[in-house]
């Protein structure tokens, strides 16, 4: 056993290292791939974030010098109070709220309109005014104007006459609110999620956005920035600054946009890797260990199948070694003695049954010499009947008997005659059911009147036994198609076994209903002596009908005419509690299936 373990260790040394080794190039790779992967994505929002922000303040540049080409805007040769023209710019204003103010002037700096209130009356000596006289468009740099604490950036742009195409005959300014052009581009970008932020910063460092405000987080920018990561609060955070490019201005807005997010669902991942590659370490290890207790087992498992095999259990099965394994001929020497030995055990198992069976059928033709003597009993007492009264009808005496008397005997000879002429009946009729010689007349029938006739036809015998006949279920009619006479026939045999078997002051009473799977359903129950359980199953094959008149046919004959409709019959009883004889009818031979009769 020592040396085995020894073996094994050196063996899961040999397959664990090199599969810890992989799994540590794999983790390491994945640590460095996601950690750049973190500080890529934030680079690309950031970028898109600088890239969005310009291409807002271009667009509203190219609205600008849109409208300075419209008809309205010259009226600025006519002064005044601007009339249209500040209509015009004032719903200007409301549909492009990026704009502040919007200031028209004429040619020599001159307010003629606004949308705001403005307090000069006059920008000739602004820079954007001249250097829109000139013909150019100015963009003024970004800072907060006068009085005011939020950066604004504007443009003002010339107004030409269309008389000659080249005049300027005056300008328009567009005064943009710097922020609020921020919080819309920076609303529907990952930037606007909790962690995240950017902030926009001009060449001096000044801080002129910020999407989350907090001083901390600027002098960690400051202080604690190590590359593209830095720690803030005492957690890790992916940094990227993109330095906005002049695209589609006039210049470059001097903006740098530095964009930060939580780097600690990266690291977790992180972690989880490590964890992950500890677990799976662990694995490889064991199943090293595994692989090569495999490896030095086959001879144990062997010799513990052999074991087994000596104890008289053939079934536990040997290694299976490779042809060139070394023990390979002991293993299938092992395989041929196992398989000898199944062999002896499944031809004494074939023995068994065919004795078991052998068993079966004896008691079976025991069961069934029972039977024919139990018949043979019941025919010989009502022949003897028959034959004593016929007797004493030629006897002299006779001639002195009263006419009553000649009448009670001629009754009983009647009586007798019909008991042997059903048991004849149901001999044949059982006999041509199970040589398949019966066929089934079918037509609609009412299973409550059925059941009636057949509870009328009963009542006599119900009433000579003293034993209570009543019915369930009967409220409305139940139509089925069966070949009527012989499903009667059925229900009148249970009947009579019910009433033979059901002591003086018992009930018998037949049940009407359809099962929850749509079957038409009779019951016959009684309370009378009932049968063990066990018996059940052959009840209706040979019925013991010791202690009472009967050939034992009636059972056996119902189940053959219910199978015959394709139906079956079951018993259910307790010796001293009754029994309960079912017949199940096919679901497809219900014709009319009231909603009041449906139950479980």
């Amino acid at each position: 056993m020592w040396l085995r373990g020894k073996i094994n260790t050196a063996l899961a040394i040999c397959i664990g290292a090199p599969l810890a080794l992989g799994f540590g190039a794999i983790w390491f790779g994945a640590q460095t791939t996601m950690r750049e992967a973190g500080t890529h994505e934030i680079a690309t929002a950031t970028e898109a974030a600088a890239a969005a922000i310009e291409d807002r303040a271009g667009l509203n540049l190219r609205h600008l010098t849109a409208w300075s080409k419209l008809s309205v805007m010259q009226d600025v040769l006519i002064g005044g109070e601007g009339g249209e023209l500040a209509r015009t710019l004032a719903g200007f204003a409301v549909q492009y709220p990026d704009f502040a103010n919007l200031v028209v002037t004429d040619g020599q700096g001159n307010i003629v309109a606004s949308s705001a209130n403005e307090a000069r009356s006059s920008i000739a000596a602004d820079e954007g005014f001249r250097t829109a006289a000139s013909g150019r468009v100015y963009q003024s740099p970004l800072a907060a104007r006068a009085g005011e604490t939020k950066e604004t950036l504007s443009f003002t742009v010339p107004l030409i006459a269309r008389h000659d195409g080249q005049s300027v005959i005056g300008t328009l300014t567009g005064v943009l609110n710097f922020n609020a052009i921020l919080k819309a581009v920076v609303t529907p970008t990952t930037f606007s999620a909790d962690g995240n932020a950017l902030i926009l910063t001009k060449r001096d460092g000044h801080i002129v956005f910020a999407s989350r405000t907090d001083a901390t987080l600027f002098d960690a920018l400051q202080s604690g920035r190590a590359g593209n990561t830095m720690t803030w609060r005492g957690d890790s955070y992916f940094v990227a600054g993109i330095v906005m490019k002049k695209k589609a201005l006039p210049q470059d807005l001097g903006l740098t946009a530095v964009g930060v997010t939580p780097a600690a669902a990266i690291l977790a991942t992180t972690a989880s890797l490590t964890s992950t590659f500890l677990i799976v370490a662990s694995i490889a290890v064991i199943a090293a260990f595994a692989l090569a207790w495999h490896w030095t087992t086959p001879l144990v498992d062997l010799g513990n199948a052999m074991d087994a095999l000596a104890r008289g259990n053939a079934l536990y099965k040997g290694p299976k070694p490779k042809p060139t394994d070394a023990f390979a001929p002991m293993a299938r020497a092992f395989e041929v003695l196992r398989q000898m030995k199944i062999v002896r055990d499944k031809l004494w198992a074939r023995e068994r049954d065919l004795s078991r069976a052998k068993e079966t059928a004896e008691a079976a033709l025991k069961a069934k010499s029972e039977h024919i003597a139990s018949l043979s009993h019941a025919l010989s007492e009502q022949l003897s009947t028959i034959v004593r009264l016929s007797d004493l009808i030629n006897r002299e005496a006779l001639e002195a008997a009263t006419g009553e008397t000649r009448s009670t005997y001629a009754k009983e000879i009647a009586s007798t005659g019909a008991s042997l002429l059903s048991v004849i009946n149901d001999l044949f009729d059982l006999s041509e059911v199970e040589a398949g010689h019966v066929t089934l007349n079918e037509t609609s029938i009412d299973l409550t009147k059925l059941i009636a006739e057949t509870s009328a036809d009963a009542q006599p015998a119900a009433f000579n036994a003293q034993v209570t006949l009543g019915r369930d279920g009967m409220d409305a009619p139940l139509v089925v198609r069966c070949d009527a006479p012989k499903l009667k026939h059925a229900i009148a045999n249970l009947l009579s076994n019910a009433v033979k078997f059901t002591p003086a002051g018992g009930r018998v009473t037949v049940h009407l209903k359809i099962s929850g799977d749509g079957n038409p359903t009779i019951v016959v129950e009684d309370t009378g002596i009932g049968m063990a359980p066990a018996l059940t199953p052959v009840a209706a094959t040979l019925t013991d009908t010791k202690g009472h008149h009967g050939a034992g046919l009636g059972l056996p004959l119902a189940r053959e005419l219910v199978e015959l409709h394709g139906g079956r019959l079951e018993i259910e009883s307790e010796t001293g509690k009754g029994t309960a004889v079912t017949i199940t009818l096919p679901a497809g031979r219900l014709v009319a299936t009231p909603a009041e009769r449906l139950s479980a």
